[in-house]
């Protein structure tokens, strides 16, 4: 679970209530929280967020500027 500011964010339990990434501050936000559990262990909890973590950053890398542009 991630901390911003007064808000702590859990992106797998965002990405349980939508199928990809509304704006460029979740982006970023799975980023940093990928990089936190990059090394989890197989079949561990974390490791089933960082591969949801991984599909969900690879669609939004994948959609163009103009996509991206219409959902911020």
């Amino acid at each position: 679970m991630e901390k911003t500011g007064s808000k702590h964010i859990n992106i797998f339990e965002f990405r349980r209530m939508h199928d990809k990434f509304l704006t460029e501050d979740e982006y970023r936000r799975a980023i940093i929280r990928f990089l936190e559990i990059c090394d989890a262990e197989p079949d561990s909890p974390e490791y089933e967020e960082a591969q949801q973590l991984t599909r969900l950053m690879e669609q939004y890398e994948n959609m163009s500027c103009y996509e991206r542009f219409q959902m911020n």
